[in-house]
Parts: C-alpha cells; structure tokens; sequence
C-alpha cells in the first residue's frame, strides 16, 4: 500500500527568503495583538504571510490589518490568498501583497466561539511579490529534493524524496496514513480521517477474495465460500443457478439443513434431526373456506395441505364434533370459533345477552353452538342481522339448576339460524286442556320455569292460588316473611296476617277518607323489584265492599314519607281494573295520579304484576300483561322522591265504616 504525506505549499518565494519581519504570538479571547512596527526598516516590508493555529475555539474570525500610526485607524490588508482577509478558517496562512497602511501591522481576531487559543506568526519580507501558487522573486535561486525549477516556475517531482511522475485524479485533496500495512489487507479510515490498515483481507464483511477458484482460466468458479452473515446474490439481470435445490430419482436428505427434490416422487426433502423429512406444500392458487379443515393431499404425486371441504375436524365423515366448553357468566358475543368447533357455550350463573355471529360474518353451514344453562339466571339469545327460525324474535333460555337445566342449540345455514330450546317448560301444559266440572281440590298443577299461569277470559285466580313467579315461572315460595315495617297504623288500623305459607296479607279497617296503609322493607339503589299483588274482593261485585266504590292497592316505593308506587284500582261498577301511577306527600293525604289510569285490563281480576327498576339512571314502572312486560312510566331517579324502602299499599275513597280491606302480596323479589 503506498502511503501519502500532504504538503503545505506556501508560495515558493517566500519559502526561499528568511523573514524581514516577524511577530509571534497567542490570543485567547476576541482582541487585537500588539502592532508589529514597519517604519523603521529599508527598506520597509511590503508583503506578509500571515500563519495561524487555533485550538479548543469552535469559530474563530481572524484578520491581518494594518494602519498609518500606531494609534490610528487600522485597515484589513486587501488582495489576501489563499483565504479571504478577514477569514473563518480555524488554522491557515493569508498571503498579503500591501501597497497602503504599512507603518504598523498587527493581528485582529474580531469574534470566537467557545473557549482555546489563537497561535499565530506574521512574517514579513521586503520587495517580494507573491503570488499564491508558486512565484518567484529576489533571493529564490534553482530549486532542488522534491521540486524541481525555480521559485517562478517550480514543479513537484517527489515526496519525501520518492519520486512522483504525475496525479491520478482530479480531486483537490491529498490523502493522509498512519500506522504500518500488511499486504492484501483492506484500508479503512480511522477516525481522524486518516487511511489505515484494517488488519483484515475481509472488507465490511465482504468474502475475502474466492478463497477456492479452481480451474479458473476463465469465467468457470468451482468453488466460493461465503462467510456467515454475508449474502450471495446476482448483480444487473443475471442468475444464479445454484438456488436451486439437488435433484434426483429417489433423491432424500439425511443431512441436517440439506435439501432436496425427489423427481419419482414429486416431493421436496429435508434433512431434519439427522433423517430425512417430506415438506408438504400448499398448492396454487389457492383454494381454501374459512372454517374450513385441512387435510393431507396428493397434488401431482406431492404431499400437499388441500381444503377438507367440511367444517368437521373430528377425523373423517363417522366422527362428531367435540363440543368444547367456553363458559359465560356476562354478555358475550358469540365468535366464528366458536361457530368453527360447534362449541358448548356454559352457564353456572348470570342473567345475560348471548348474541350471534352478525350476518356479515356468517358462519359457514353445519356449523353450531350448544348453550347450557344451569344457573339462576336467564340466558337471552339475540340475533345480529339474521332471521331465528325465520323470525326476529330473540330466544329465551330460562333460569334453572344444576338438576335441571336448561339449554338450545343454535345452528347455521350460511345466511340465517335455526334453533330449538330443551329443558324446563317453554310453553303452558298440554296435560289440563279439559277440566270441565268437579271438586278435586287435591289436584296439582305445576307450571314450569318460565311459563306464566293467567286466568283465561273473564275468569280469574282462586282466592287460595298461588300465582306464580312473573319473572321465572312456577310457585312461589320465597316472599321474605320477616324484615317488613307496618305504616300508619294509628290511623288506619292496619294489620299484617299470614293466612298461608307464600302470602303476606295487609288488613285494614275503619279508614277514613284518603287513608292508607302501607307494609315496607328497606331497598338500595340500584335495584330490579318484581312483585304480584291482588287486591281483596271481586272487582264489580258492590256487595263485598258495603260503601266503598273504588278499591286500591299495589307497590310502592318510599322514602320514610312519601310514596310512589303502581297501584290497580278495582271498581264496583267493572269486572276489569285499571293501572295507575300515584304519588302520595303522607299516608293520610290524598293521591296524585303520575300516569293512567288504564283502560279496563281484561283477563287478570283483581292481580297485578309489578316491576319496578331503578338502575341510578331511570325509574321504569311496568306491568305484565298478555305474557309480557307492558313499560307503564319512566321517570329520571329521584323524582319526587329518593327511596329507601319498597313494599304494598291499600286504601280505598271513602270512609270504610266497618269493612275490612285487603291487599295480598303473593310473589317478592328485589335483585
């Protein structure tokens, strides 16, 4: 490797002369230095060279300047070479060729950036004329060492005494080494920006030449090693063949990470933990359902991975699906996965909406879910843009236990659902469509869990009935005996009497005109209150309530004093009571109608099923009717009242004189 050295040529006839004048000196901060006197000499010095170092400084502006007096006004020198006079180079030499201003000279660094020092030396020289580049003048004989000529004509012909015969390039700079070579080492630069050995034939990784060519009098390499890291690719539009695996009859691949394609065979092979492995591969184009199974194929002779063409992964077309369990206890949205494995969807606990894969993702034909429900709680299924067995009703699963549950299966046909309920009662029984005379009061009818027993037409629940749960269906048998408060009943007499093991009946005597009694337990917001509630006596039958014309009764809520509830009023004049939302400033103060009263409610007597939400938001007052929850009133929480209690009210217009009034609650729930 051939080493440069970079020389600094200063103008050769300068070089030639010893200095007429000179100055040196260092400057720390932006100043001046102290003039060099030119008045005395003869003769006087006309040009100079100014040379200059900094260090530590990041910016430096530097001038040569001169001036009549010592005190006057200095000049910078004009007609400067190399650089500019002032300049920002942060070392150099400016060359000046002054013709004004020469009685005294001094060096002017007019700003700096940061913290070092400027060393610098004027010298001086007397009847010289430079020239940047090479000039001549008096003292400057031939030349010789490395150049060759005279000042005014000078030519380099060596370097350090190794001779130079021409320039290779056109660049304006010369490129400085350090440090010692080895031959067939790469050169790299240091961080000085110097040339240097790298101590390595591989260059930035490249491959150390072909370090086997055999055979290489032309084009033909047989042999390239390739180092770990580095890449072997085709430059312009060429190839390289040699991507491309062994072939063979019959060919395998023993060896680890070795390929190779068996040509009898059609089947690529690799060498995997010392044997030989078939790779499967997936035919194109591809075509491929989702949902869909795979399955090993035969394409061409080759092992392939094909579309099964069946949503059963089971193992073949005798196989069933497994049904895996994904359990729920809160709203959740069904997923194509769980379409894909006919997955049984559990529920231990939670009254929650299931919905369906939406019909913009369909799931594939055949392909289903299971849900089973042995939990308190109703299970809602809801569609998402699809028909359920060619409706748009959504489908209940109703409350059950862990002895019996309940349940549905819901498949897909690629654009709607069909599905079927299982377990419990969906419907009212079949097995009493004809009783028709008799007085079998030993007689049992149950009603299952989610069905609702109602009186049909005009005929209504024997006094005795236990009406059922409006939520879930079948007897009640959990209305809380214990915990309730008896209100006002200094004024209206009233008593609280358990004639049987489900009921709670509220009496009352001797009201007077817009008198009330209440039964109520304490509640918190937020809450779901359901409760049925009959009100004592046959509506339109005047005899049973002496003076009394309208009779009232229902559920309420209360704040200690006030109280808003739902109530019916039966009339001695109709068979068909009506529904009204009151309000009521004490149990002794007449009511103000919220909402209604209703026309006339066939089919129910004198019962009334209420339910009552709260959920911090809005009140929503409902009653049931034809098999369904009938929204009465909804109101924004705490109007009119802030409640911390729910229960019954009764009362009736007028003075009641000596008849008894009742109110009988025969089913209670607060979630």
């Amino acid at each position: 490797m051939t080493r440069f050295l970079l020389f600094l040529l200063l103008p050769f006839g300068l070089l030639a002369q010893t200095p007429d004048c000179t100055q040196k000196g260092a400057l720390t901060t932006a100043t001046t230095f102290t003039a060099l006197p030119n008045n005395t000499g003869n003769p006087i010095c006309s040009a100079f060279v100014l040379v200059w170092n900094s260090t530590g400084f990041t910016g430096v502006t530097i001038q040569l300047e001169g001036s009549d007096t010592i005190a006057g006004s200095y000049t910078a020198f004009t007609a400067a070479t190399p650089f500019a006079n002032p300049t920002t180079a942060l070392s150099g030499a400016i060359v000046i060729q002054a013709t004004t201003k020469l009685a005294f000279v001094r060096v002017n660094v007019s700003s700096v950036t940061g913290t070092g020092a400027v060393n610098f030396q004027i010298n001086g020289y007397r009847g010289v004329t430079p020239v940047a580049g090479g000039s001549g003048g008096s003292g400057c004989g031939t030349l010789g060492g490395d150049l060759s000529g005279t000042c005014a004509a000078a030519t380099v012909v060596g370097i350090e005494g190794h001779p130079v015969s021409g320039v290779q390039g056109n660049g304006a700079l010369a490129q400085l080494s350090t440090g010692s070579t080895t031959t067939s080492d790469c050169v790299i630069f240091d961080a000085n920006g110097n040339t240097t050995d790298s101590g390595s034939p591989t260059c930035g990784g490249l491959a150390a030449a072909l370090i086997s060519i055999f055979g290489n009098t032309g084009p033909n390499i047989t042999a390239l090693l390739v180092p770990t890291g580095d890449s072997l690719g085709p430059s312009g539009t060429g190839t390289i063949t040699a991507t491309q695996v062994p072939t063979g009859a019959g060919a395998t691949a023993a060896t680890d990470g070795q390929l190779k394609y068996d040509t009898t065979a059609n089947n690529l092979h690799a060498g995997v933990s010392s044997g030989d492995s078939i790779i499967p591969v997936i035919p194109t184009p591809v075509t491929y359902v989702a949902g869909h199974c795979l399955q090993a194929g035969n394409v061409g002779n080759s092992l392939s991975i094909v579309d099964s063409g069946t949503t059963n992964c089971g193992g073949g077309s005798g196989s069933s699906p497994t049904f895996p369990v994904n359990a729920q206890t809160a709203t959740y949205q069904a997923t194509a996965a769980d379409f894909a494995g006919c997955k049984t969807i559990s529920v231990a606990s939670g009254t929650f909406n299931l919905t369906l894969v939406a019909s913009g993702s369909q799931p594939s034909n055949g392909q289903c879910i299971w849900v089973v429900n042995y939990g308190s709680g109703v299970v809602t299924i809801v569609r998402s843009g699809q028909n359920i067995n060619g409706g748009t009703a959504s489908l209940t699963v109703p409350a059950a236990s862990a002895t019996a549950p309940t349940g549905a299966f819901v498949v897909s046909d690629a654009a709607n659902y069909e599905a079927v309920l299982f377990g419990g009662s969906t419907g009212g029984s079949s097995a009493f469509n004809a009783i028709t005379s008799g007085t079998n009061t030993t007689a049992t009818m149950k009603v299952g869990a989610g069905a609702i027993l109602e009186p049909d037409s005009t005929g209504i629940m024997a006094s005795g009935a236990h009406w059922p749960n409006p939520v879930t269906g079948g007897n009640t048998t959990t209305i809380p005996l214990t915990g309730w408060t008896l209100q006002n009943t200094a004024n209206a007499h009233g008593q609280v009497n358990d004639f049987f093991a489900d009921q709670i009946v509220l009496s009352a005597g001797n009201f007077g005109t817009d008198q009330w009694a209440g039964y109520t337990r304490t509640i918190s917001v937020p809450y779901t209150i359901y409760a049925h509630v009959r009100v004592g006596g046959a509506c339109g039958t005047p005899t049973n309530f002496g003076t009394i014309t309208l009779l009232n009764g229902g559920v309420v809520i209360s704040d200690g004093t006030k109280y808003e509830g739902l109530v019916e009023t039966c009339s001695t004049s109709s068979s068909n009571p009506t529904y009204s939302v009151i309000t009521l400033a004490t149990l002794s103060s007449a009511a103000s109608t919220v909402a209604g009263p209703t026309a006339g409610t066939t089919g129910l007597g004198n019962n009334v099923s209420v339910k009552i939400v709260n959920n911090s938001t809005n009140r929503i007052w409902s009653y049931w009717s034809n098999g369904a929850w009938v929204t009465f009133l909804t109101e924004a929480t705490g109007t009119f009242l802030t409640e911390t209690a729910a229960g019954i009210v009764v009362g009736s217009d007028v003075t009641s004189g000596g008849y008894l009034i009742e109110a009988y609650l025969l089913y209670w729930s607060v979630q």
